[in-house]
């Protein structure tokens, strides 16, 4: 913060000294905490050689982040193609946020509803088709909410072996 005064400045203070910090002699503004979402209203006050004394109230408003959550198949987010049969690790990993829970879907069907990332299930596909894989994390007070991309196991039928008689 920048004051001037006909004499001279002697320092500066301001009223929330539990998240932020102002040099006393420069007027450097800075915050000590991480800071959640919403409005800070920060009393900057100023007194000079002479005691006298100004004051202005500044707002800070800190709004909420974005969000990313990623779905994985086997440990790569792409579509995926497999027999019947087969079984599938899925995972869904928050990329950017903190806390919250994560919801891991099959077919719009929940399979994990973690607290904390990854969300993780293996799933044995057994039943041809195409089945869609996605996840949702809630947000916090920080980051906003949001839906991962989807992507697809493509479930192919594949015939069980004959077996050979044995002769």
């Amino acid at each position: 913060f920048n004051a001037t005064d006909n004499i001279a400045i002697s320092s500066y203070q301001i009223n929330w000294t539990e998240k932020f910090n102002i040099s006393s002699n420069n007027g450097v503004l800075q915050n000590i905490t991480s800071l959640g979402v919403g409005i800070y209203l920060i009393n900057v006050s100023v007194n000079d050689t002479n005691n006298n004394f100004a004051f202005l109230i500044y707002s800070v408003q800190v709004n909420k982040s974005g969000s990313n959550v990623t779905v994985y198949i086997d440990g790569l987010s792409q579509n995926k193609s497999v027999a019947n049969g087969t079984k599938v690790w899925l995972n869904a990993t928050l990329i950017q946020g903190d806390t919250g829970n994560i919801y891991l879907y099959n077919n719009q069907t929940l399979i994990n509803n973690a607290t904390s990332s990854p969300a993780v299930n293996q799933t044995n596909f057994t039943n041809p088709g195409f089945y869609n894989i996605s996840s949702w994390y809630v947000g916090s007070e920080n980051y906003t909410e949001n839906w991962s991309k989807i992507i697809f196991v493509n479930v192919t039928y594949t015939p069980a072996a004959a077996a050979t008689p044995v002769t």
